[in-house]
């Protein structure tokens, strides 16, 4: 009887054990499906990120399909401006040489404009008379001023 009492008591320690193997092996495989599950939430979590990355690239795409056109007018109009400030120094040019073209007859004129200042009489005569008697202008213009 102490016998079977024993092995009774062996064997309910038998079953003991192996139902704490079987409820560790089940907290194992609680443990998997945890890990399991966290996993798939971190490779959901990187499928977001490649969205929210492909989103963005997308974007920038259409910022740059955008900006072409901008950057097509932007150039166009310094064309523009290139071209007007070629114009601007041809013009300057033109103008430079009508200066230069106008001096030597203003230059020219000058003693005329002198000679026939407000007594014409007066000045154009002398200068006719003294003119075949002085070469330099300004002993010319000394006298007729006497």
């Amino acid at each position: 009887m102490v016998a079977s009492a024993r092995i009774e008591l062996v064997s309910a320690l038998i079953e003991m054990v192996s139902a704490r193997i079987e409820l560790v092996s089940a907290r194992n495989g609680v443990v998997n499906a945890r890990n399991k599950a966290v996993s798939a939430r971190i490779e959901m979590a990187y499928a977001r990120i490649e969205l929210v990355s492909a989103r963005i690239e997308m974007a920038s795409a259409r910022i740059e399909l955008v900006s072409a056109p901008i950057d097509v007018a932007s150039a166009r109009i310094e064309l523009v401006s290139a071209r007007i400030m070629v114009a601007s120094a041809r013009i300057m040019v033109a103008s430079a040489r009508n200066e230069a073209v106008s001096a030597p007859i203003d230059v020219a004129s000058a003693p005329n404009r002198v000679a026939f200042a407000p007594i014409k009489i007066e000045v154009y005569v002398p200068i006719t008379i003294y003119a075949r008697y002085y070469e330099n202008k300004d002993l010319l213009f000394r006298e007729i001023s006497r």
